[in-house]
């Protein structure tokens, strides 16, 4: 029985590491799958270069576009752009988060 018991603590799952609430420099605070990390945020210039993050290019045809190295969405609003985009030649973005990265190994 005791066995049993240690056998299911085992294989329970756990609990999901707490997600991080602050942004550090070099990355968006919105990306397209929702995940809004400061809902004070305003929005900002296009960066030169793409987020750490974001989904690089080759982007999702008839949604994504490429801007700066970088797949985004557009934004039906134009400038001044809503809060957590991005604002590039009068237009607004949202960036696209790269795909994560597919387990190869089973968790201890």
């Amino acid at each position: 029985m005791a066995l049993a018991a240690g056998l299911v603590l085992l294989l329970w799952p756990r609990a999901p590491d707490p997600l991080e609430t602050g942004a550090t420099p070099g990355e968006s605070l919105l990306f397209s799958n929702g995940q809004d990390l400061s809902a004070n945020a305003i929005a900002y210039p296009m960066p030169e270069t793409p987020f750490k993050e974001q989904r690089k290019p080759p982007c999702m045809p008839e949604l994504e576009v490429e801007v700066r190295g970088g797949c985004w969405i557009l934004h039906t609003k134009t400038a001044p752009c809503p809060r957590s985009s991005a604002e590039y030649q009068g237009k607004c973005y949202v960036p696209v988060k790269k795909p994560d990265p597919v387990p190869r190994s089973i968790q201890p």
